[in-house]
């Protein structure tokens, strides 16, 4: 039995995109959105998160600048202010310059509180990271970043929303079975704790400790 297929074509017009013979050019930032209105639709919270991970940083540093806060991505960063950079492997997004709080932006989303607040990275198990795998995953040591701030809406929308945000200090991440490294999933009972605190007063607080502690 045959099938009949019917493609839709997304007008990118507006956002750049040029046909001519043999060739097409086109804007990614209209098919990014098109594939993450697809995946809202579908309620896709797996690949979401993939796909806003990065959007994610932005969204969080626009957040804590809004709330007063000055931070600052790797990428605005020169080695001229900050010294030398990684800008592949470090494990912090961004930073607060006075204190030198150093802080690690996530996005989970979704309903699974089992696998939901998941720690693990993509990073590879040889090299410099050996040692630090934990059945199969990379696991963050304990000096990587100071503040987690997790992106947890329960719920699939298209709208980032201060409501969603869990700031947890790093000193409740650590795991006390496998020392000097973090836990790679977050327990629900850590994140509720923290869930009840507003993050602006997690992150003023731990500003306060750092400037405190270089003092």
């Amino acid at each position: 039995m045959g099938y009949i297929i019917y493609v839709r074509k997304t007008d990118y017009t507006q956002i750049g995109e040029q046909m001519e013979k043999g060739k097409y050019i086109a804007d990614w930032a209209g098919h990014i959105a098109t594939a993450h209105t697809e995946l809202v639709k579908q309620e896709n919270t797996r690949e979401l998160g993939k796909i806003r991970q990065h959007a994610n940083e932005h969204a969080v540093q626009n957040w804590l600048l809004h709330e007063g806060f000055r931070v600052f991505r790797h990428e605005e960063m020169t080695e001229e202010q900050f010294g030398a950079l990684d800008h592949n492997c470090s494990g912090w997004d961004m930073i607060e310059p006075s204190s030198g709080l150093r802080i690690q932006a996530k996005y989970r989303g979704g309903k699974s509180v089992g696998n939901r607040w998941h720690m693990e990275q993509t990073r590879r198990t040889t090299g410099a990271n050996v040692g630090k795998s934990h059945q199969g995953q990379v696991r963050y040591e304990d000096n990587e970043f100071d503040m987690m701030v997790f992106t947890s809406p329960p719920a699939v929308s298209n709208s980032f929303s201060s409501d969603d945000l869990i700031a947890i200090p790093v000193s409740e991440l650590r795991d006390p079975k496998k020392p000097g490294f973090l836990v790679g999933r977050v327990p629900a009972a850590v994140v509720k704790k923290w869930r009840n605190r507003q993050p602006t007063d997690v992150i003023a607080e731990a500003i306060t400790r750092k400037l405190s502690d270089n003092a």
